[in-house]
C-alpha cells in the first residue's frame, strides 16, 4: 500500500519521536476517505523541500476529525539543480486545470501565462489560489516535494527581457523545430531552459520572427503531429528534461 501524503504548507518545525496533530480537511480526507487504519504510515510535505514521515496512533480520547501523528524522521529535499519553466498561451476552460495538474506531476518548475497575439484567454481572469491548489494536489499525488509555481504573465514581445538570465537556453515549439539539445543546470536559482508555447491559433509570423531575431530562440520539435495547446506543454515539459543530465564538476 502506498504511503498517504499530506500537504501542509504552514508545516513547523518537526524532530523524531514528538507527536503532531493534523485538523481540518487534510484530517478529515485520510481519516474518511482514505479510511487510514492505526499504524498506518504517512508522509507530511510543505511544498518547499521539507518532508516528514510519520506513523499514525490514533487513540480513544481523541476527536473523530483528529489526526494524531509521531513523528519518525524528517528530511530537507534542495531544490531540482535543472529547472524548467513552461511560458505558454492558456488553453480555454478545463484544460488549464489538466495542464497545471499534468505539468506539476512531469516535473515542470514554473508555469507562466504567455500573452500573445492570438490568445484567446485573459490571465486576469485566472485564478491563483485554484492553480496553486491544483499544484499542491499534484505534489501530494506524485511525491513532489518542490511544488509548481505560477508565475506573472508575460507579453511574447518582453520574452527576453523576462527570461531571468542570459545562460538560460530559451526553446520554442515549433514543427519545424530540432531535437532538444542537452541541458546543463544554470547558475545560482535560475531556470536552465524556458520553453515558449503558442496558442491553438499558433504565434503570429511576426512573433516566430521576433523569438527567433531578438530573443535567440532556438525552434523545439515535439513530434510529427498536431498537439493541442495543454497536450504540447507538457510534453515540450517531458522532452526537455529527459535532456537534462546532472552537474559535474
Amino acid at each position: 500500500m502506498s504511503t498517504h501524503r499530506i500537504h501542509l504548507e504552514d508545516l513547523p518545525p518537526l524532530a523524531a519521536g514528538q507527536p503532531f496533530l493534523v485538523e481540518g480537511d487534510e484530517a478529515q480526507h485520510a481519516l474518511r476517505v482514505k479510511r487510514l487504519r492505526a499504524g498506518e504510515h504517512i508522509l507530511l510535505i510543505n511544498g518547499r523541500g521539507t518532508s516528514a514521515h510519520a506513523v499514525y496512533e490514533p487513540s480513544p480520547a481523541h476527536h473523530r476529525d483528529q489526526l494524531h501523528l509521531r513523528i519518525l524522521s524528517v528530511e530537507t529535499q534542495p531544490p531540482p539543480t535543472v529547472r524548467i519553466e513552461i511560458w505558454s498561451s492558456i488553453p480555454k476552460g478545463d484544460a488549464l486545470s489538466q495542464m497545471i495538474d499534468q505539468l506539476a506531476q512531469v516535473g515542470a518548475w514554473r508555469w507562466r501565462p504567455l500573452v500573445c497575439a492570438r490568445s484567446v484567454t485573459d490571465p486576469t481572469s485566472l485564478r491563483l489560489d485554484r492553480l496553486t491548489r491544483i499544484s499542491r494536489e499534484a505534489s501530494k499525488q506524485s511525491g513532489r516535494l518542490w511544488d509548481l509555481s505560477i508565475g506573472a504573465p508575460v507579453k511574447a514581445n518582453a520574452v527576453r527581457a523576462a527570461v531571468p538570465a542570459p545562460e538560460t537556453l530559451l526553446l520554442l515549439a515549433d514543427a519545424k523545430g530540432q531535437d532538444c539539445p542537452e541541458i546543463r543546470p544554470a547558475p545560482g536559482e535560475n531556470p536552465a531552459a524556458v520553453v515558449l508555447i503558442g496558442p491553438e491559433g499558433g504565434f503570429t509570423d511576426e512573433e516566430m520572427a521576433h523569438f527567433a531575431r531578438a530573443d535567440g530562440a532556438r525552434p523545439l520539435w515535439l513530434g510529427p503531429h498536431i498537439l493541442r495547446l495543454e497536450t504540447a506543454a507538457v510534453a515540450a515539459c517531458s522532452i526537455v528534461l529527459s535532456r537534462a543530465r546532472p552537474h559535474t564538476a
